[in-house]
């Protein structure tokens, strides 16, 4: 049986020594639904893609530069103070990251790891009160890029 300490050494790295750094950023719940909501129309086009690439059997070209836009209102949205809209926001986002490095996938693996990621990201239901700004969206794109540089 595992001790709890043994239980955290993933791939040889004890993850008990991994210090994260403070001020990771934490994004209002009112911006990150209503970024949430603005990039939720993907959800249907990775579920289509995913549905082609298990019916083809291979994994398909898409022209992945259109879903830039949607990948940076995900990420930012995966801050979110709320943890069920900050996994939605991360697993939705995730998805993404996955057809963007499609060529590192078999057809059905990758179909079926597409299926998990979207199965994973509940829709969340409340209504913002908040108006979203080009501004608004580098201010914690630039918060969370510096938070992840201190990471590494």
């Amino acid at each position: 049986m595992l001790s709890n300490k043994e239980f955290m050494i993933v791939g040889g790295v004890d993850l008990n020594a991994i210090e994260l750094p403070e001020g990771q950023p934490v994004v209002p719940d009112d911006i990150a639904v209503v970024l949430y909501n603005e990039a939720l129309p993907v959800r249907a086009v990775l579920a289509k893609y995913s549905r082609l690439v298990f019916e083809a059997g291979q994994v398909l070209d898409i022209d992945d530069s259109k879903l830039a836009d949607y990948e940076t209102k995900l990420e930012i949205a995966s801050y979110a103070d709320d943890i069920l809209l900050a996994c939605s926001a991360l697993f939705l986002h995730q998805a993404i990251k996955d057809v963007q490095d499609r060529e590192k996938y078999e057809a059905t693996h990758l179909a079926r790891r597409l299926y998990s990621w979207l199965e994973s990201a509940d829709k969340q239901s409340y209504v913002p009160n908040i108006e979203i700004t080009a501004e608004t969206i580098q201010k914690y794109k630039g918060e969370i890029e510096e938070w992840r540089m201190k990471l590494r």
